[in-house]
């Protein structure tokens, strides 16, 4: 199958798809057993309209969370600054995390648009936001016209005492 770079023609970010469907990936839960995790995989790129441009950050939508290791694992095997991993939960909304190749982080805003404009455009077209629960604390991903927007949380600075 040919590997296919496809405009979003709404949200100014480009989506890497296989002919017209997103990218899969397959991961063996046990070699030698035959048995495998289909998940689906999608690359974005934010904050640009041109394909290849921008700031990529791969968005895995799960019906379960996976274990923390195997999605590090997957992370580290995609090689991008940022994988976000999503869930439904019980409110309407989405629980969100994040992780670099080597380490889960606390906050992604690339990564939380990317997995906005999957949610909006791909699972829940017709909605004007999605809220993710993360770690970080709740953060909404709406659209403004055309584009996708977002607020990052508000935090009071506090002292802090540089290690000696």
């Amino acid at each position: 199958m040919d590997l296919a770079l496809v405009p979003s023609p709404d949200q100014g970010n480009v989506k890497l798809a296989f002919g017209n469907t997103p990218a899969m990936i397959l991961i063996k839960k046990r070699p030698g057993k035959g048995q495998t995790l289909k998940l689906r995989l999608i690359q974005i790129d934010t904050f640009t309209d041109k394909v290849l441009g921008g700031n990529p950050a791969a968005v895995c939508p799960l019906t379960e969370w996976l274990s923390d290791s195997m999605m590090q694992a997957i992370a580290a095997e995609n090689n991008l600054s940022e994988t976000a991993f999503f869930v439904s939960n019980k409110n309407g909304g989405y629980d969100l995390r994040w992780f670099t190749p080597n380490v889960e982080v606390g906050l992604c805003g690339h990564a939380t648009l990317a997995a906005g404009d999957v949610v909006l455009t791909d699972l829940e077209s017709d909605a004007d936001a999605v809220t993710f629960e993360t770690k970080s604390g709740p953060l909404i991903v709406s659209r403004n016209g055309a584009n996708l927007q977002m607020d990052f949380p508000a935090r009071p600075a506090a002292p802090y005492d540089a290690p000696k």
